[in-house]
């Protein structure tokens, strides 16, 4: 399993960044063999969700709760996406 941490600047947005990094995980991932990616996304953060979504990835019905820094709770829900099918 390799963990990635994307983050795209309020400035960047909706100008492709996203988009070509996504891209370009996904690429490496294949080539090194990965079956599936997965990522954790705000709850309420719709605006990546739906990117992520058209993206191909959908929400698998996996949530966790995570304070950053002390605040208050945050929770997540997890994104999956196949990259092929699993090995026989």
């Amino acid at each position: 399993m390799a963990t990635i941490r994307r983050a795209v600047v309020d400035d960047a947005e909706r100008a492709g960044v996203g988009t070509t990094l996504m891209q370009a995980t996904t690429e490496l991932a294949r080539e090194r063999g990965y079956e599936q990616l997965w990522l954790w996304v705000l709850e309420g953060n719709h605006n990546p969700r739906r990117f992520y979504e058209s993206l191909g990835y959908r929400a698998d019905g996996a949530q966790k709760t995570d304070s950053f820094g002390g605040g208050p709770p945050a929770p997540s829900v997890r994104y999956r996406r196949r990259l092929r099918a699993a090995a026989g």
